[in-house]
């Protein structure tokens, strides 16, 4: 009889042990799926701050490209011996003045967007992150609770069979 309840004991042990340890592996699960969500948020993060960095070589590159272009169409008006300032030649530079623009303004609308998209993402993974973290405290408290249910239940059988 002595043999049974020492076995008893240790398998109401070994199963505690089981739903603790189980439990706890969960929640380092949890916490390293967390921490992966926040690194992908700060990358996210990094990605947009990159977007403007990218936006303003783009809209130094029109710019560049409009001065080119007003210089070579001043060039011509200039060697056609048209005067510049008046008539169709200010016409022509205003119409290529408000393509630069729009281009400009449409560039900054595109990163805009692009942005809002990428920050959007990384802001998902932050919330992620905070479930994930959530999980991992409600997986260690399932697995504390099991060890500890185990334990009453199998005191209470313990006291039923061998007492």
């Amino acid at each position: 009889m002595c043999n049974a309840a020492l076995l008893f004991g240790l398998g109401t042990v070994a199963s505690a042990y089981s739903s603790h340890a189980q439990g706890a592996a969960m929640a380092q699960a949890a916490a390293y799926n967390a921490q992966v969500a926040r690194n992908r948020a700060q990358m996210l993060e990094r990605q947009a701050q990159d977007v403007d960095r990218v936006t303003g070589l783009e809209k130094r590159r029109i710019n560049r490209e409009y001065q080119k272009i007003t210089a070579k169409g001043r060039t011509g008006f200039a060697a056609g011996n048209v005067k510049l300032g008046s008539g169709s030649p200010l016409t022509w530079e205003m119409d290529v003045a408000g393509a630069n623009e729009e281009d400009l303004l449409t560039t900054e609308y595109n990163a805009e967007m692009k942005k809002w998209g990428i920050r959007s993402d990384a802001a998902i993974e932050n919330q992620r992150a905070g479930l994930l973290r959530l999980e991992g405290k409600n997986a260690r408290r399932a697995g504390n609770l099991g060890a500890a249910t185990t334990m009453l239940g199998g005191a209470a059988e313990y006291m039923m069979r061998f007492k």
